[in-house]
């Protein structure tokens, strides 16, 4: 990619490929949450390496995805080559192995695609400022977009970011693209939220020297809250921050206001759960506490949970609001 400029973008629960932020990397395959993917269905050529064609890029359907683009598959799995999309050349093998021989190809030639990527960051970039003039006031319950913005403040490249949710994990895969994705974790392509606390403990068992944030939803967390205590029991401190709109958010912004069928989730202090399992248990109720709590909780080598009470309002709802603003 530095060779070349060609922008990247990865599957939303791929971002951990990308080893460090460049220039180069433009986020996620979600339009919604990435406005680069505008600018992905003009592209002239796609190339994918180890990437599912599934809903993550329109199935390979236009207008998602572009019509008349050159496609080039990269698997090591063969029956991957033509699942879905059949390409105009498709490579059994290894990624980073056919990457390594695709740079010493590209070395060769001469590369004039800064105009493109240029344009392409700035189109990302334009969502992102969209939403700089929101949602900055100091109220409780805080708006997810605040507490994405008082996390994003606590990650460097040393600490581990984990996410697990719906609502709040939107959020943070549109405003942290430019926040060290090789540290990010989160799992699976549909439908996995839970995973949260139990894989803190796996992955501060496989990194016990980086300090761990989770960012997780209510409704993620409750699948697993027991686990706080197998953490506990395991020595695998970490940081969890749980959004709390009592409900499963996603599902609930969609159906709209007063018309929220089996989305609502009861009131569920989860500052206090881990109390009574022997963690550490935070409670916010103003969004500047927010990060003053997560550096302390981060260097304490303690199981710490951070339960911030959230607005029960998705993107689509600040997308309706915002746009009623603009008029």
């Amino acid at each position: 990619a530095k060779l070349t400029n060609i922008p990247i973008v990865s599957h939303i629960w791929d971002r951990c490929c990308i080893e460090k932020v460049i220039p180069q990397y433009m986020g996620v395959t979600n339009a919604e949450l990435n406005y680069a993917m505008q600018k992905f269905s003009e592209a002239d050529t796609i190339l994918m390496m180890g990437a599912r064609v599934d809903y993550r890029v329109s199935c390979g359907l236009p207008p998602g995805f572009p019509k008349d683009a050159k496609v080039i598959r990269v698997d090591i799995e063969p029956s991957e080559i033509t699942r879905a999309l059949i390409p105009d050349i498709g490579i059994v093998g290894n990624s980073k192995s056919v990457l390594a021989g695709m740079v010493e190809e590209a070395k060769s030639l001469k590369w004039d695609n800064a105009n493109w990527l240029s344009d392409v960051q700035k189109t990302r970039d334009s969502l992102i400022r969209k939403w700089d003039n929101l949602c900055h006031e100091d109220v409780c319950p805080v708006p997810s977009l605040r507490i994405i913005r008082e996390i994003k403040k606590s990650l460097d490249r040393d600490v581990t970011f984990l996410l697990d949710g719906g609502n709040i994990g939107r959020w943070a895969h549109m405003i942290l693209f430019d926040r060290h994705p090789s540290h990010w974790f989160t799992c699976g392509a549909s439908g996995v939220v839970g995973w949260g606390l139990p894989g803190a403990i796996a992955i501060k068992l496989a990194k016990p020297d980086k300090p761990l944030l989770l960012l997780s939803g209510d409704g993620a967390a409750g699948f697993t809250v027991s686990e706080i205590e197998t953490a506990l029991r395991f020595g695998t401190p970490y940081v969890a921050v749980i959004a709390h709109d009592s409900a499963w958010g996603i599902v609930a912004d969609g159906q709209g206001d007063g018309c929220h069928v089996a989305s609502e989730l009861g009131e569920i202090r989860f500052d206090r759960v881990a109390q009574a399992l022997g963690a550490e248990g935070i409670f916010i109720d103003d969004p500047r506490q927010l990060r003053p709590s997560i550096d302390w909780a981060l260097s304490s080598d303690k199981v710490v949970i951070i339960h911030v009470p959230t607005q029960l309002a998705g993107i689509s709802f600040w997308e309706e609001r915002f746009g009623a603003c603009k008029k």
